[in-house]
């Protein structure tokens, strides 16, 4: 059996979150977020051929759409907070379940994603972890993911769900970070989706995979 909730998202406020990434216009990455080394430069002929077309393209043509002129295919920028709009399918049956974080980009050019989203859940207070999930992150190799306008991709969240006799947590709402950012998005968490914690488990079943291309 499928269970799907596609739900609107949110970009919370700065202000409630006290985020250093809200004082400047473009986030810097902190903490154990995943680098980008942003795109490779062109080299032998297609170098010499980029060289020799004259001045660079000028603010507002099609070339300057966010991507590199000597490859249409590479994000010259990262994609920002602002850009993206969130939404979170819970899928899978019973015996298993999973969430998955699509990130679409609504801004007007290209921009990439790549690395991991931190993910925090947010619910009740539980009296041994308190009210927030911070979900660890599989070990994964992690994509550079090119968004044109209007573009997709996704993220999967694996997590326990609760059976009889275990500790039953319903979160109120997950908090996404993109890679490379600071900045929080948030949506809503289904609340007939019941989850078990594993904050101190040694081997948790739990965790978010990196960014991948597209949205499923």
């Amino acid at each position: 059996m499928r269970l799907l909730h596609r739900l609107p998202v949110v970009l919370a406020a700065c202000a409630g979150l006290g985020l250093t990434a809200c004082a400047g216009s473009e986030p810097v990455a902190t903490g154990p977020l995943a680098s980008d080394p942003g795109p490779t430069a062109p080299s032998g002929s297609a170098a010499t051929t980029a060289a020799s077309a004259g001045s660079a393209t000028p603010a507002g043509s099609a070339g300057s759409a966010g991507v590199d002129p000597a490859d249409p295919g590479i994000a010259t920028v990262r994609c920002r907070p602002t850009d993206l709009s969130l939404t979170l399918d819970v899928q899978g049956s019973a015996e298993g379940r999973y969430a998955v974080l699509i990130f679409t980009n609504s801004g007007q050019q290209a921009c990439r994603l790549k690395g991991f989203p931190g993910v925090d859940l947010v619910g009740p207070n539980d009296p041994t972890f308190g009210p927030r999930y911070e979900l660890p992150r599989k070990v994964a190799t992690t994509p550079t993911v090119n968004l044109a306008p209007g573009g997709s991709a996704h993220a999967i969240i694996q997590f326990l769900v609760a059976s009889a006799g275990t500790g039953h947590w319903t979160p109120t709402k997950v908090l996404v970070t993109p890679p490379d950012t600071t900045t929080q998005l948030t949506a809503p968490w289904p609340r007939e989706v019941v989850l078990q914690r594993e904050d101190a488990a040694t081997h948790p079943v739990t965790f978010v995979g990196p960014v991948l291309p597209g949205a499923i």
